[in-house]
């Protein structure tokens, strides 16, 4: 089998306080977030698939369908461009409701077998309640509805909170939430990726970048007996299993491993992954 390559979809937060508030080192949020995205898709941009949602579309809490730029493989120069040419204006609100609600309809609409992620890179606790076009409404509830829901329809969401202000209080609850809801949360007591410096977000970037869609396998067909397969990893047999072996993806068209078998694979470290197809009640024998 080979390796599915990831789509991850950047949506991405260009509130007024993106460029009003600074980072340790003086520099605006947006600028050093800008940067440390730069440099994270030309990183990767071979074996993820990048694409990009930004909001609000252009002020206020104008939220469109649709995404900037298709996820794609060597995306970077596009993403980077637009990016650039995005910088906040002193009427944006925080949108993410919109955003979260735009993304997940866009990646309902791609078929491809790859798995699906959002990054979302915020610094402010969401607002415009109801799309009703007031930045100052908060948002919370619905925000952290709308990443339940697409991790629901199968999308999980990475969230960077961006920025020293945001790491206490309700903000921290907020971005905690919404950590949590998009069911790839953080170890400890934070739960998102919080950065205050460029260096905290550059790693961020490169750390979810390099977590994802390496562990996805994908089949040339639907098993036709679909309990009673076979997968074998470097000539050992390896059990179904949701936290430490393979499991299949919800449309049965990919495998994915998890646990440490996961690990290997995002290590480099597996030579070859097969699976076998077996006729309902024939026990596939271990070659």
């Amino acid at each position: 089998l080979e390796r599915l390559p990831a789509e991850l979809l950047l949506v991405l937060d260009r509130s007024t306080s993106m460029i009003r508030e600074k980072l340790q080192s003086g520099e605006s949020n947006w600028s050093v977030l800008t940067r440390a995205v730069d440099g994270a898709v030309r990183k990767t941009e071979g074996g993820v698939l990048w694409g990009l949602k930004a909001f609000p579309t252009t002020s206020a809490c104008d939220v469109q369908t649709g995404v900037e730029h298709d996820v794609a493989v060597n995306n970077y120069n596009a993403i980077s461009a637009t990016v650039m040419q995005s910088t906040p204006g002193n009427n944006n609100g925080t949108p993410t409701t919109a955003a979260m609600v735009a993304a997940t309809g866009y990646l309902k609409g791609r078929t491809s077998p790859n798995p699906k992620y959002i990054l979302l890179a915020t610094d402010g606790e969401p607002t415009c309640l109801n799309g009703n076009g007031s930045r100052e409404a908060t948002d919370i509830p619905a925000a952290i509805a709308a990443i339940a829901d697409a991790a629901k329809a199968g999308f999980h969401t990475f969230v960077v909170g961006v920025s020293p202000q945001r790491q206490a209080g309700r903000a921290l609850e907020t971005l905690n939430g919404m950590a949590v809801a998009g069911a790839e949360p953080r170890d400890g007591d934070t739960k998102f990726y919080s950065v205050t410096s460029e260096a905290e977000l550059t790693a961020s970037l490169n750390a979810i970048a390099g977590q994802v869609g390496s562990c996805s396998f994908n089949l040339s067909k639907t098993p036709p007996s679909p309990d009673n397969v076979a997968v074998d990893i470097d000539g050992k047999r390896i059990a179904q299993s949701a936290t430490n072996g393979w499991q299949y993806n919800a449309s049965k068209t990919a495998i994915i491993l998890n646990g440490t078998l996961c690990e290997a694979a995002r290590n480099g470290k597996l030579k070859s992954v097969k699976i076998t197809f077996g006729c309902a009640g024939v026990v596939i024998p271990v070659l």
